[in-house]
């Protein structure tokens, strides 16, 4: 019974006379070349293409994008400065509101 439950669980077994399939380098004679170039010797030799008209409008672009996130930060420091001030304004009219109700007590 322990074998019938476990042969139920085994993995699927190859007969001899069933065919494996071959991987890619097994099918390869030895005078073929394969392409075993690894990605960054691919980025480096399409950095080498660029022709200089395309490297100018790259550099341009780059530059451009870069005075943009520039002013992007500068604008972000004026929405941070305008909301201390806000803030500093909102407290200063809660202490005069404070200070207001107190003399109306008083009176």
């Amino acid at each position: 019974m322990a074998d019938s439950s476990s042969s139920s669980i085994d993995s699927p077994k190859i007969n001899s006379e069933q065919s494996v399939p071959m991987c890619d380098i097994e099918k390869l004679s030895p005078n073929e070349k394969t392409d075993s170039k690894p990605v960054t010797n691919r980025k480096m030799t399409f950095k080498r293409k660029v022709i200089p008209e395309q490297h100018r409008t790259l550099t341009s672009k780059l530059l451009n994008m870069k005075q943009i996130i520039h002013e992007e930060y500068l604008v972000r420091e004026q929405i941070n400065r305008i909301r201390l001030e806000k803030q500093y304004i909102q407290t200063l009219l809660n202490t005069l509101h404070a200070f207001h109700s107190y003399d109306n007590m008083q009176n």
